[in-house]
Parts: C-alpha cells; structure tokens; sequence
C-alpha cells in the first residue's frame, strides 16, 4: 500500500519530487489539501501549526516530517497521544540563518534600509553623511559603490 503525503507548506521542488518517487503527494497548491484530515498518512510542514484538533481528526496520519529547527507550532503531546512520530531537521539552515544575521547586521551598521527610502523619495544620500569612506559622492542612483580607497577618479569616468 502506497503512503498518502499531504504537503502543507511550500517546499524546495528536489524535496517534493524526492517525496513522490516514494509516495503520492498532495501539494500545498493542490485544493485537495484542505482534506488532508480524511486521508494523510504523513505530513510535510514547515510553517503550518498543527494542534490537539488536527492530530485528534487525522486518524490515519503516522508521521510528520517538519522542515527547521522548532516544533513550537506542533502540539508534542497531542502527536505523542495518537501514536503520531514528528521529525525535524536540526542544523539544515543553520548556515543560511549566519548569513542572514550578518548581513543585517551590515545593514544596520551601514544604515541601508535608510539610504534606500531616501533614495527612493528622490532625496539622495546626502555628502557622505554617515561619515564612512567609500561611499560614492552622488547618491542620487539607486547605485552603491565601495571604494576603500575613496578615489572616485574611475567613478567619475562612469557618470557616476
């Protein structure tokens, strides 16, 4: 017998194929997955909350298999009660999750979410107003160029 796998959430296209060569798939986008209680054997999440009520109305459902860390939005114990096992993946987005908080944190040092609405609103950067070498003089193009330097000779020949 051929497992039923309902989708919930979107997922990476090689996770969804990978899934179908070993089950049918119902995808977040297919309108049968609203009824993902009547038939699922096993669940993929990764934002969707599943409570005490799904767990309690999904009797056949064997398994879910939640994309990330946390299964804060998954009730344990109510999946423990019906005999439901629930797999993560620690550590599969760690690195994106580094990237990501450093580069906000150069965002925020670098101010760029404010040059960004100025420029947007046709104010432009202003003369270098956060004190930082490199900035290009005119700011007025949704352009940045970083020269350590500070030589802006090149630039120039580039209209910038």
């Amino acid at each position: 017998m051929i497992m039923k796998v309902y989708i919930l959430d979107q997922y990476v296209s090689s996770g969804v194929e990978f899934a179908a060569q070993h089950a049918e798939v119902v995808r977040w986008d297919d309108p049968r997955v609203k009824n993902w209680h009547e038939d699922a054997d096993g669940l993929m999440v990764r934002i969707t909350p599943l409570t005490a009520e799904d767990f309690a109305k999904a009797k056949k459902l064997r398994v879910v298999a939640k994309q990330g860390v946390g299964v804060n939005a998954i009730d344990l114990e109510a999946a423990k009660a019906h005999g439901v096992i629930v797999c993560n993946t620690p550590g599969v987005n760690s690195e994106a999750v580094a990237e990501m908080g450093l580069a906000l944190g150069l965002a925020v040092t670098r101010r760029v979410a404010e040059f960004d609405r100025r420029i947007r609103a046709g104010a432009g950067a202003g003369d270098d107003p956060s004190g930082v070498p490199g900035y290009a003089r005119r700011m007025t193009r949704a352009l940045f160029i970083v020269d350590v330097q500070n030589d802006f000779t090149e630039h120039g020949a580039l209209g910038v």
